[in-house]
């Protein structure tokens, strides 16, 4: 197995364009490796991930050209992700926000550690919700509540979430130790058999994925120059009080 932590603890692990770069390289090198068969996604520190960076968003001069080339990175990290035999298993905590949710609704299985929150974040400045997550979301909990999460709830927590299919399990302290185990446990099964299960299983709807993130980049890139993003995106570089 191997593990792929997110380590920028700094910016809570926001995806910037040197982050995205960094996950997609270790998901090419991982998937084509035959000696890995099992991979554990983390993040350091309090949170698993804050989404994009938000900063390096602002400092953006063309914010169209910053969005294709992020999306583009991180788009390719998820096919790949959905399309490999390998197994992808998250491991989160603290938060899981905007970008970081369709990452980790692409793994196999997500275990959540208690009192986890989930929050898609994309509508709070404006932004088109991207990553696969108006395909993903509906595909895991019907396209009602899917809605409802995007438009008026804003996020859930981690029971919640497993009370909705969205997540696999929540883990109570000690986290990392039942991680390690249900790792173990798995490793020791048929991994040959595993991996032909997930074959299958997304057999069906690679192609479909594919296509529908071809529609969502061009809402993501058309809202990315809208006045809504702009007002959004100035308020939340805003200086907290």
């Amino acid at each position: 197995m191997a593990t792929l932590e997110l380590q920028d603890e700094k910016r809570l692990n926001a995806f910037s364009m040197d982050l995205a770069s960094e996950f997609l390289s270790a998901v090419q090198e991982l998937t084509a490796d035959p000696g890995v068969h099992l991979v554990l996604i983390q993040g350091a520190g309090a949170i698993f991930s804050a989404g994009a960076n938000i900063k390096e968003m602002g400092e953006a001069t063309d914010k169209r050209k910053f969005f294709d080339e992020l999306s583009s990175k991180i788009y390719d990290a998820l096919f790949l992700m959905r399309e490999s035999d390998k197994i992808f298993v998250a491991a989160v905590h603290g938060k899981v926000i905007g970008v970081a949710l369709p990452l980790v609704l692409c793994c196999d299985l997500v275990w959540a550690k208690a009192g986890t929150e989930i929050v898609p974040g994309y509508l709070n400045i404006g932004l088109f919700p991207n990553g696969g997550l108006t395909y993903l979301l509906p595909e895991l909990m019907g396209s009602k509540r899917a809605l409802e999460l995007l438009l008026v709830q804003k996020k859930i927590s981690a029971e919640e979430a497993l009370a909705q299919g969205v997540i696999s399990a929540v883990i109570k302290d000690p986290f990392g130790e039942e991680v390690d185990r249900r790792i173990c446990k798995l490793l020791g099964g048929p991994m040959a058999i595993y991996k032909r299960t997930k074959e299958l299983v997304a057999l069906q709807r690679a192609k479909a994925f594919r296509n529908h993130m071809k529609l969502e980049k061009v809402e993501l890139l058309a809202s990315s120059e809208s006045e809504e993003f702009r007002q959004g995106l100035s308020q939340a570089l805003r200086p907290q009080s």
